[in-house]
């Protein structure tokens, strides 16, 4: 098995991912990164009708608590729900309200109930 030479696109990204990984890394400063004090919040909890009863779609608000700023986010199902089989997620995002918090909007298209939360990722 003859293997080609790996692309410089390559190269780059597995030093990327080894400086990643080992956590050694140069800030803009010179001095080595340290861990993120990141932070998860979870929203409360929905739960969605089966499809046609009117209550499929809902959406859950994940807040970052007072000093923290957004980074990112998604959604998980709940502990306690069954997963939807068939859901569509019209949004996933940022709030719409503004403020440091993720929304996101789902629709449940299953014979099912089912529910999930919101997730934020909070930052100092």
């Amino acid at each position: 098995m003859k293997f080609s030479r790996p692309s410089p696109a390559m190269i780059v990204a597995c030093v990327a991912l080894g400086l990643a990984v080992t956590g050694v890394a140069q800030g803009r400063s010179g001095s080595a990164a340290t861990v993120s004090t990141s932070r998860t919040v979870y929203g409360p909890s929905v739960k969605m009708c089966a499809t046609g009863n009117g209550c499929a779609t809902k959406l859950s608000r994940a807040v970052c608590p007072t000093g923290m700023r957004l980074s990112g986010g998604g959604w998980v199902f709940g502990a306690h729900e069954f997963a939807a089989a068939k859901a569509t997620v019209p949004y996933n995002g940022p709030s719409s309200l503004g403020g440091e918090a993720w929304e996101v909007e789902m629709n449940n298209w299953a014979l099912i109930p089912g529910g999930f939360r919101a997730v934020a990722i909070c930052s100092p």
